[in-house]
C-alpha cells in the first residue's frame, strides 16, 4: 500500500510545484506520513506558509536536511529562525538546486553528499 512506502521515504523534492500540488495541507501531510524523511527540498512554491517551514522538524525528527529555495513567502528570517531551532539540521537556502542526474554518475555512484549541501 501507498502509506507504507512512503514511510520509506528518506529523499524528497518538491521543485517548481508553484500555485497547485504543494501546498500547507499536501506537505503537512506529506511530513506526517514519511516518518523516515531525511532530506526535503523545496524549491519554487509560492502557498507554503512560514509556519509549515517551521513545523518540518517537529514533524520528522530523523530530519537532517532542508532546502528552501527560491519560495515566495520563506523569507530570510525565517530560514534563520530554522537555524536558531535547529542547528543540527543542515539548511541552506542560497546553494544552488542540484539536478542528483546530471553528472555522468549513475544513481548508485552518487551520494548523499553530493546531492545536499550541510551547512
Amino acid at each position: 500500500d501507498i502509506v507504507s512506502i512512503c514511510q520509506d521515504i528518506i529523499t524528497i523534492s518538491f521543485k517548481d510545484c508553484g500555485w497547485g500540488f504543494l501546498n500547507n495541507s499536501s506537505l503537512k501531510m506529506t511530513l506526517d506520513t514519511c516518518k523516515n524523511l531525511k532530506h526535503i527540498i523545496i524549491y519554487g512554491n509560492n502557498r507554503i506558509a512560514p509556519e509549515t517551514v517551521l513545523s518540518i522538524s517537529e514533524r520528522c525528527t530523523s530530519i537532517k536536511t532542508i532546502k528552501i529555495q527560491n519560495c515566495e513567502r520563506i523569507s530570510d528570517k525565517i530560514i534563520y529562525q530554522l537555524v536558531s531551532k535547529y542547528p543540527k539540521i543542515g539548511i541552506n537556502k542560497d546553494q544552488p538546486i542540484i539536478d542528483c542526474f546530471s553528472t555522468n554518475e549513475t544513481e548508485d555512484d552518487q551520494t548523499i553528499e553530493d546531492i545536499f549541501y550541510e551547512v
